[in-house]
């Protein structure tokens, strides 16, 4: 069996470095997903609705995955929208799991060309549980072109921060000067053990005052 000597294997080094180089421009473009907005701030037993943004070229398949606190959040429906359908058939299969806190999506174009540009992929539902904060991460992200090569892609993941307006419990989520008023007494110390404000802490605060101005 023959061996290759130092030279042999300097050059060999290098010209893994110089495949290695290159395997970004060979794998296709570049592409983002991001969630839009990037931050939500809403109150308990609210709905709202996040879409999910792409962007690159020649995108063909498309397979993720979304994380979420499931109890701070229950996922209630996923629409998929024209990106991929703007210049192919597509199939998709979007599957909500409410007990783990997951969306699967895998959508693909089944003719011979893929999409360039940027649009909507997919409009999220959900409607919130109770106070407090969860991330929308994605996970298990992969796009194909159509060459079936695997597109490098970044993405941008999300917020959502569940505010309970209603300090005195009244009902009253906007323009109550009674939350207003206790909500202070509750920051300066004046009355204690009132959730969800703490002893000074501005945050918030800052979220109450949101709140009484219609911020939401």
């Amino acid at each position: 069996m023959k061996t290759i000597g130092k030279k042999g294997r300097v050059l060999l080094l290098v010209l893994c470095c110089m495949i290695l180089s290159l395997m970004p421009a060979l794998s296709g473009f570049d592409s983002i997903l991001s969630i839009s907005p990037e931050s939500v701030i809403t109150q308990p037993d609210a709905k709202f609705t996040i879409q999910i943004n792409i962007s690159g070229s020649d995108i063909y398949g498309v397979q993720f995955d979304i994380y979420f606190n499931q109890t701070i959040l229950g996922a209630v429906s996923v629409t998929e929208e024209n990106f991929l359908k703007q210049n192919c058939a597509t199939y998709s299969i979007p599957h909500i799991n409410n007990t783990v806190g997951k969306i699967k999506f895998a959508e693909t174009c089944t003719g011979e060309t893929g999409v360039s540009g940027s649009g909507i992929l997919y409009n999220i539902t959900f409607k919130t549980k109770s106070a407090g904060s969860s991330t929308l991460d994605f996970d298990n992200v992969k796009i194909l072109n159509t060459e079936l090569q695997q597109i490098y892609v970044s993405f941008i993941n999300g917020t959502v921060d569940v505010v309970d307006c209603d300090v005195n419990h009244d009902g009253i989520l906007i323009r109550d000067y009674s939350d207003l008023i206790g909500a202070y007494k509750c920051f300066l110390g004046i009355e204690r053990n009132c959730n969800p404000i703490n002893y000074q802490d501005w945050n918030l605060m800052k979220r109450e005052y949101n709140c009484f101005i219609e911020f939401f």
